[in-house]
């Protein structure tokens, strides 16, 4: 896979045509199509290859007239290729957008208890006996920090109006969420706290949402768990394009470096 593709294919970051003018998604440059020349989608400035096949839009060629038109039966698309959709973008909290000093507790069968932080229990094997105490979630954060590449996707996204944005987390209490993205950042954040560990609440919110009318959904998270549940619904509604990332601790340098490039 194309670096670039790392986070269209997601979430959805296209290359923009708007009207007879193309405009460069990696340093906002933009130039008419007619000035284009041979190489059409280069940006003129940074190199950066715009080629709107990545995301979707018909291609753009010369006809024998030497101008520019797209495919036949096809036209200039001026926004992208969910155009009639409604978009939906839905991130996990903990560990996904950001850090905190939070554990969960487990009381297991012989009475003894063990805490987990967020990342070692979206991993944790749970025995049918195991009782989870989810305290420290239902209180104001302690310590938050945010998760860098994955806030400044969050920014990305906040920024489009034709998107709806969804922090969608398990605690119990979505004021915290919401006044640390306030006062740290001057943000107005959607925050929905479902106070619930079941992966299913999660795919149950975001299917209420395919029968809304939505029909592009990306979700990231740091829970396998809660990545397959969502993906169970992409067989069920195989008309809408759901889109999942589980986010991992440790991502391949390389393409990090171009998502950190790319949404800064």
């Amino acid at each position: 896979m194309r670096k670039v593709d790392f986070i269209n294919k997601v979430f959805g970051l296209t290359e923009a045509i708007v009207g007879d003018t193309i405009e460069c998604d990696e340093c906002d440059h933009n130039w008419k199509i007619k000035d284009g020349g041979d190489d059409l989608y280069i940006c003129h400035e940074c190199g950066h290859d715009n080629n709107p096949k990545t995301a979707g839009l018909p291609v753009i060629r010369k006809d024998f007239g030497n101008n520019y038109n797209a495919r036949p039966n096809s036209k200039v698309i001026e926004s992208t290729i969910n155009e009639g959709g409604r978009i939906l973008r839905v991130f996990d909290f903990d560990d996904t957008l950001a850090k905190s000093t939070a554990f969960i507790y487990v009381k297991h069968k012989d009475g003894s208890e063990s805490k987990l932080d967020p990342a070692q229990y979206a991993k944790y094997n749970s025995k049918s006996t195991d009782v989870f105490d989810f305290r420290d979630f239902n209180k104001m954060l302690n310590n938050p920090k945010v998760i860098q590449k994955n806030f400044k996707l969050l920014q990305r996204m906040l920024d489009n109006p034709n998107k709806k944005v969804t922090i969608l987390t398990a605690r119990k209490l979505a004021y915290p969420v919401r006044k640390f993205f306030k006062d740290q950042f001057g943000m107005d954040v959607y925050v929905v706290a479902l106070g619930s560990n079941n992966p299913k609440d999660k795919s149950d919110w975001i299917e209420q949402h395919i029968k809304k009318g939505y029909t592009d959904i990306a979700f990231m998270d740091d829970s396998s768990k809660n990545i397959r549940a969502v993906d169970k619904l992409k067989s069920k509604y195989p008309d809408v394009r759901i889109k999942t990332h589980l986010v991992r601790e440790h991502i391949d340098e390389e393409v990090q470096k171009y998502v950190n490039k790319l949404i800064h």
